[in-house]
């Protein structure tokens, strides 16, 4: 979707706190060698939450 749709939103995720975001930033500067914007850290890192939260409610991680 482009910003100039009528049902652009950009992406926030106002509930994780500016450490974990710059926290992610960090680990991923580590890992992958590369900088990550603070969005797109903020996107990534409210992904991986959500993802957890649906396999922890699923069961999913008593199968691996």
């Amino acid at each position: 979707m482009k910003k100039n749709d009528t049902h652009y939103q950009p992406f926030s995720a106002p509930c994780l706190p500016q450490e974990v975001i710059v926290e992610f930033q960090q680990l991923y500067k580590k890992e992958y060698g590369t900088n990550i914007l603070y969005e797109e850290a903020s996107r990534r890192a409210h992904y991986l939450i959500k993802l957890y939260g649906a396999v922890y409610e699923t069961g999913l991680e008593k199968i691996t």
